[in-house]
C-alpha cells in the first residue's frame, strides 16, 4: 500500500541502473516508484526490463498514445522526473507529436501541482552548442561524435521549457548551471550489495584467468566513434597499451561494447584497470561503477569542474587517477611499476563508494530533496 500522493514518482527514462536503484529504495521506504520507457531507449542499456511499468514506441503515428497515457496516468503522481529532454522525454526518442504537444502536457501537469524533476541526459541538456564549444577551448565538442547532430534551435527551446516548467534540476555538480531551480546532489548510486568487490561472477561472464595486467576501456554505445571521433580517447588508451606491450610490460586491453548495462558489472570486478574517458573532463556512470567495485579507475577532469564538484558535493575523498591524452601512458607505465598505488587507489575507491554512492543514504537525501519541492 502507497501512504499518499505525496510519496509518487514517475520516471519517465531510466538514467541506468541508477534509476532502477532508487525505485527499489524508494518502494521500501513505502513509495510509488515506476519507470516509463520509449522502446527506442537501446535495450542494452535498460536495467531491468521486469520493473519497467510500460513501453512506448514513439513514431509520428502511435506517439500520441504517449501522451495521452501521460495525461490520464500523471494526476497518480507528485513528482514527474524527466531523464532528459522534455520535448521528446529523452534524446533517443522521436519528436514528432511531442514536438508540438510537451508544454501543454507540461502545463496541465503544473495546474495539478505535480512537481516536475528534470536530469540531463547529456551536455546538450544543459548547455547550447555554442555555449558548450567554450569548454576547453572546444576540445570537448571537436572530438564529438554527435557535434554536426547538435541542435541549437532544439537545445534553446529545450533550455527554456525546463526554466519554465520544471521545478528541480539535479546538477550533478561539475559545471555551475545557470539553470533555475537547480540543486547539486549526490544523484548518482548503487545498491552496494549488487556492486562490491565480491559479487559472485556467472560462468558465462568469466575470463579466462592469466597473469596479465588487465586494462578494461568500454563505451556504451558503438556511437561513441562516430564520424572518425571518439569522446573518450579510445585510441589514444589503445596507443599507450599497445607500446606497453611493446616495452615488454604484461598487460593487455579489454575492449568491450557488446555486454548489457545490467551484466557489465561481471567484466569490470575481473579487471585490474578501469578507463573512462581522457577527454570529456568529467567522470561517467563507467568511473562511478568501477569505483562501486573497488577499482583503480582514471579518468580525465577539467580542472575547474574538478574543483566545482569537490565544493558542491563537500567531497573529502578523491578516489580518481587523472590522465589525458597526453600523459596516458605515462600514468600507465607508472602504475604498472607502482602495484601498491593500485592498492592504495582500490581503497580510495571503496570509501568514496560508501560515503558517496550508497542508495541508502542517497535516496533519503533525495527524498528530503523532495519534500521541499
Amino acid at each position: 500500500m502507497f501512504r499518499s500522493r505525496a510519496q509518487s514518482i514517475l520516471f519517465i527514462n531510466p538514467d541506468y541502473h541508477c534509476t532502477f536503484f532508487y525505485q527499489q529504495e524508494l518502494k521500501k521506504l513505502g513509495w510509488r516508484a515506476d519507470i516509463l520507457v520509449l522502446d527506442s531507449y537501446p535495450d542494452k542499456l535498460l536495467y531491468d526490463s521486469k520493473r519497467v511499468l510500460k513501453t512506448y514506441k514513439i513514431t509520428s503515428k502511435s506517439s500520441i498514445n504517449f501522451v495521452l497515457w501521460i495525461l490520464s496516468n500523471f494526476y497518480k503522481y507528485k513528482y514527474i522526473f524527466y531523464y532528459g529532454k522534455p520535448i521528446d522525454s529523452g534524446r533517443f526518442f522521436g519528436r514528432f507529436i511531442l514536438k508540438s504537444s510537451i508544454e501543454p502536457v507540461l502545463s496541465i501537469m503544473k495546474f495539478f501541482r505535480t512537481k516536475i524533476v528534470y536530469l540531463p541526459a547529456g551536455c546538450n541538456d544543459e548547455f547550447t552548442q555554442e555555449e558548450f564549444l567554450k569548454f576547453d577551448r572546444g576540445n570537448v565538442c571537436g572530438n564529438c561524435g554527435f557535434f554536426d547532430n547538435c541542435n541549437d534551435e532544439i537545445n534553446k527551446r529545450n533550455l527554456r521549457i525546463i526554466e519554465r516548467y520544471a521545478d528541480l534540476v539535479i546538477g550533478a555538480g561539475f559545471i555551475k548551471l545557470h539553470i533555475k531551480n537547480q540543486k547539486y546532489i549526490k544523484w548518482k548510486s548503487f545498491d552496494l550489495d549488487t556492486y562490491n568487490p565480491n559479487i559472485k561472477v556467472p560462468n558465462n561472464f568469466l575470463i579466462p584467468k592469466s597473469n596479465k595486467f588487465k586494462i578494461l576501456h568500454s563505451t556504451s554505445l558503438e556511437g561513441r566513434d562516430l564520424n572518425g571521433k571518439n569522446i573518450k580517447g579510445s585510441s589514444h588508451i589503445v596507443a599507450a597499451v599497445e607500446r606497453l606491450i611493446s616495452e615488454g610490460f604484461n598487460c593487455e586491453l579489454m575492449r568491450i561494447t557488446d555486454v548489457s548495462s545490467v551484466d557489465m558489472k561481471y567484466i569490470q570486478v575481473q579487471s585490474d584497470l578501469i578507463i573512462d574517458q581522457l577527454i570529456y573532463g568529467h567522470c561517467g556512470s563507467t568511473s562511478l561503477e568501477g569505483i562501486a567495485l573497488g577499482k583503480p579507475v582514471i579518468c580525465y577532469f577539467n580542472k575547474e569542474w574538478k574543483e566545482n564538484y569537490i565544493d558542491s558535493l563537500n567531497i573529502q575523498v578523491w578516489p580518481f587517477i587523472e590522465a589525458d591524452t597526453s600523459s596516458i601512458y605515462t600514468v600507465l607505465r607508472n602504475l604498472l611499476i607502482n602495484p601498491v598505488e593500485l592498492e592504495r587507489y582500490s581503497e580510495k575507491s571503496l570509501d568514496f563508494a560508501h560515503k558517496y554512492l550508497d542508495i541508502k543514504i542517497n535516496a533519503e537525501e533525495f527524498i528530503q530533496v523532495l519534500g521541499k519541492l
